[in-house]
C-alpha cells in the first residue's frame, strides 16, 4: 500500500521482489522448500530490515516537521 512515489524515491529496496514474494506465500505457499526460506531469513531480510527502519527515520522526521517542531 506504499506509494509509487515512495517507491521511486526508495528504488534500493527490491520492491518487486518483495511483492513477489508475498505472492508466493499467499498463493504458492505449498511450493517453498524450507533451504529456500531459510536463505531470504538469514541474507535478505537483515538488509530490508535496514532500510525500514531507516524508512521510518525519515517518516518520523517528516512528520515531527509537518506539525509545527
Amino acid at each position: 500500500m506504499l506509494t509509487n512515489e515512495f517507491k521511486e524515491r526508495h528504488s534500493a529496496t527490491p520492491w518487486k521482489r518483495i511483492v513477489g514474494l508475498r505472492h508466493v506465500f499467499v498463493h504458492e505457499y505449498y511450493q517453498i522448500m524450507p533451504k529456500e526460506l531459510m536463505n531470504v531469513v538469514q541474507n535478505d531480510l537483515p538488509p530490508l530490515r535496514k532500510q525500514v527502519v531507516e524508512y521510518l527515520k525519515e517518516f518520523e522526521a517528516t512528520e515531527g516537521l509537518s506539525e509545527g517542531n
